[in-house]
């Protein structure tokens, strides 16, 4: 099978001689005949197992050792293969900088939840501390006026 056009458009070509969509052959058309041939060949894990970049750039690296493969080629393929590394890495950077993020949120909605929890609680026990302080107040104006009262009878 011809590669579409639509695919070829866009890519440089890298044969002195030129390249064109009719000179490349290929029975690969889609991404599931190509997992397919990866598995055939061992480069990747079975198809109910997903596909990671780490996977993907460990093919490309199993890729490049094949013999006979010429050293432009195997230069391209392990390029190919360090950037789905660093992908890979990227990703997880990203993933766990989400995480974080979602903990964060979540760290940030309790420790508000407690600080309301807690600001009404000491906010009682205020109020409590005020009455108290006031029936105190009170019971020592009470007893300042019986001792005035009892001075003023002597």
């Amino acid at each position: 099978m011809l590669v579409p056009r639509a695919v070829m458009r866009g890519l440089r070509c890298i044969n002195p001689d030129g390249i064109s969509d009719k000179d490349i052959v290929t029975d690969i058309t889609n991404a599931t005949d190509g997992r397919a041939y990866l598995e055939k060949h061992l480069l990747l894990v079975p198809s109910n197992f997903p596909t990671t970049t780490k996977q993907m750039a460990a093919a490309l690296f199993q890729v490049a050792a094949i013999s006979g493969i010429g050293h432009p080629v195997v230069n391209m393929i392990m390029a190919l293969a360090y950037i789905l590394e660093d992908m890979e890495k990227d990703d997880i950077k990203e993933g766990f900088q989400e995480t974080m993020d979602v903990k964060l949120q979540e760290t940030v909605g309790i420790v508000k939840e407690m600080t309301r929890v807690v600001a009404k609680k000491v906010d009682e026990r205020v109020k409590a501390l005020v009455m108290r302080v006031d029936k105190m107040g009170q019971k020592m104006q009470d007893a300042v006026e019986k001792i005035l009262v009892k001075m003023g009878t002597q």
